[in-house]
């Protein structure tokens, strides 16, 4: 596991040394445990390393036999050794046991077709010398992030916006589209970035960088094709077999591992298959919360540490945040408002004590169908049966009347509120409803809040749009979408954040990509069978899980910011919110984020989220003097 980053003259300058190294310095906790960097001309790529795999043999960059090609390379491939077997009688000579050398020599003996053969999380960057082109890669899902920069005269990229940054060439402007769609869905989207003129590479492509500029090629998609003729009782044992596998290959490691375990079922699955496989006991590591309540599972997550007899650790977090502030907004980069990021970096840092590596249970969801939504959506379809004019002039109305004499702080009052919001998009087309139902902040809002706002108001629902698929199923069009946008863009970034701030390496068996791509061929009517959600994974893991593990409610990782911001954060963000420092950044409007602050503090609304966001926006801005 690595932090990658390079630069590539059009101009055939010559490429400095010494800014590859700042690229690579400022994302040292990416890899604290070693550094390399390769200088050719007008081309230069460097890293800097966390050992995890050949800890001798494994530095980096890595060159083929003629010194030809050189590479750098983030991740871990878990088929390198088959790989290697079969490049060794082709020809291949390897002098070290490192999946890098395996890819190199990958790239040398299929071209970019080498892709389509290897099994991991990655990004790639491979400088081909004697053509003076560099090739850029970002694994199938998303896993691993990369950003690029491009002007006339360079091409920049890295792990972190930070590396890109470190030229002073990159001028810091803000980007209005990627702050629009920011506020609707609380991340920016691939490719967009806060910055102007950086982009994310999406997941599944790859960059070709040569002096005539530079072309970018999607090499792998997600092909939804239900296979009819098999019965749910043979995906299950074809799922349960991959499964295995995904997560033994995953378990290659020459440091110590370990695992996520909240109790849900996918962490709890994967820390029960771990248990099988190994002769020692799990270590497994829980974050919870000291008020207790809702937001903390810890129970559950005991409940799978006693039955497999792991090494368990849990942690209790409380509300203070603030000292966590300057981590969250460093390692981002960019406005990102998924507050879970912070109790994922706490027990990061836990479990960073006792291992270097840890197995999490992301993607099931995304792949299986996990979400409340997909069953709302699926209740959505009927509900439009009834006469539009009932639902627009008889239960809007009353759905709201009924909200606003609840409790703001109650589950009642969101589920209420929740209510409104899916009446008022059962009104529009499904595809617009369906990423109207994930914004935070709608026009209305943004207009007001905004000191600007030239961005067209259809802008971040068409964006999003460009994920949806138009010849699949109700079901694998929300599935889809998802798996191009939150998965990588929100779910695995906070992800990939937080572990290498911490510097441990997070690797998720759900997302091998013959998981994915088996998963594309299950009907939906398996994946959620009268409006069980996950019912195939459920079903799949009824001999691993106890049943109140398995059939125990949908609860999402996350923390209770609205009662934080009334209470032990309510001083911290009343100054980081005042007239003074919104008129510094220049982009909020004051009298709006001053409704919003009372509202929230009054307990007549709930508007932690939409106040957390503003912030990380007003603090990212003030950190890197974003010219506006």
């Amino acid at each position: 596991m690595c932090g990658i980053a390079g630069k590539y003259n059009f101009n055939k300058e010559l490429v400095s040394k010494a800014l590859v190294k700042k690229m690579c310095d400022v994302i040292n906790h990416r890899g604290p445990d070693d550094e390399g960097f390769c200088i050719n001309e007008n081309a230069g790529i460097g890293m800097r390393r966390l050992s995890i795999i050949d800890l001798e043999g494994g530095a980096q960059p890595v060159f083929n036999e003629d010194k030809s090609l050189v590479i750098v390379f983030n991740g871990e491939i878990y088929n390198y050794k088959e790989l290697q077997i079969k490049l060794s009688s082709l020809g291949h000579k390897f002098l070290t046991n490192s999946d890098t050398e395996v890819l190199i020599h990958a790239y040398e003996e299929y071209g970019v077709d080498f892709l389509q053969k290897i099994n991991g999380m990655f990004t790639i960057a491979i400088l081909d010398i004697k053509k003076n082109e560099l090739f850029i890669a970002r694994d199938r899902i998303g896993i691993k992030p990369l950003y690029y920069y491009k002007s006339d005269n360079s091409f920049l990229f890295g792990s972190e916006i930070k590396c890109i940054l470190e030229d002073e060439s990159v001028e810091r402007i803000l980007n209005r589209e990627a702050l629009d769609l920011f506020l609707s869905y609380m991340y920016v989207p691939a490719p967009y970035c806060m910055f102007k003129n950086i982009y994310k590479l999406e997941a599944g492509y790859f960059l070709t960088v040569n002096s005539k500029g530079f072309k970018k090629t999607k090499y792998w998609d997600i092909d939804f094709k239900e296979d009819r003729e098999k019965k749910e009782e043979d995906f299950k044992l074809e799922f349960q077999k991959l499964f295995e596998d995904s997560v033994k290959k995953r378990m290659i490691s020459d440091v110590p591992l370990g695992a996520f375990l909240s109790g849900g079922i996918d962490s709890s699955a994967i820390v029960a298959q771990m248990s099988k496989l190994s002769k020692n006991p799990v270590k497994t590591f829980s974050i919870g919360f000291k008020e207790g309540g809702y937001h903390d599972e810890t129970k559950y997550a005991e409940q799978i540490a006693k039955k497999y007899q792991t090494d368990h650790k849990t942690f209790k977090v409380d509300s203070n945040i603030v000292e966590l502030m300057d981590m969250f907004i460093h390692h981002f980069d960019e406005p990102f408002a998924d507050y879970a990021a912070f109790p994922t970096y706490v027990v990061s840092r836990l479990a960073k004590e006792k291992v270097s590596v840890v197995l999490t249970g992301d993607g099931g969801d995304e792949i299986f169908g996990g979400y409340n939504r997909y069953k709302t959506e699926l209740l959505m379809r009927r509900y439009r049966a009834i006469p539009l004019v009932i639902r627009k002039f008889i239960f809007i109305p009353l759905f709201s009347a009924f909200s606003k004499v609840l409790n703001a702080n109650s589950r009642s009052r969101q589920f209420a509120d929740a209510l409104v919001k899916r009446n008022k998009q059962s009104l529009r087309p499904f595809k617009d409803a369906y990423f109207e139902s994930f914004q935070k902040f709608d026009n209305h809002f943004k207009n007001k809040l905004l000191k600007y706002n030239s961005i067209p108001k259809t802008f971040a629902i068409e964006t999003m749009s460009n994920n949806w698929k138009s010849d699949v199923d109700f079901l694998s069009k929300r599935l889809y979408a998802d798996q191009k946008t939150n998965l990588p863009e929100d779910m695995l970034t906070k992800v990939d954040r937080v572990s290498m701030a911490a510097s441990l390496e997070a690797r998720v068996p759900f997302l091998d990509h013959r998981i994915i791509e088996l998963a594309a061929r299950i009907p939906s009517k398996y994946k959620i069978k009268k409006y069980r959600l996950k019912h195939f994974l459920k079903e799949s893991f009824s001999e691993l899980l106890p049943n109140n593990i398995i059939n125990r409610p949908k609860h999402g990782f996350s923390s209770p910011i609205d009662k934080w911001m009334r209470n032990e954060l309510k001083d911290y963000i009343t100054n980081r919110l005042s007239i003074d420092s919104l008129n510094a950044t220049g982009i909020f409007n004051f009298d709006e984020v001053q409704s919003l602050l009372c509202l929230h503090m009054l307990g007549k609304k709930n508007y932690g989220e939409h106040l957390f966001m503003i912030l990380v926006c007003q603090d990212w801005a003030k950190k890197y003097s974003v010219i506006i």
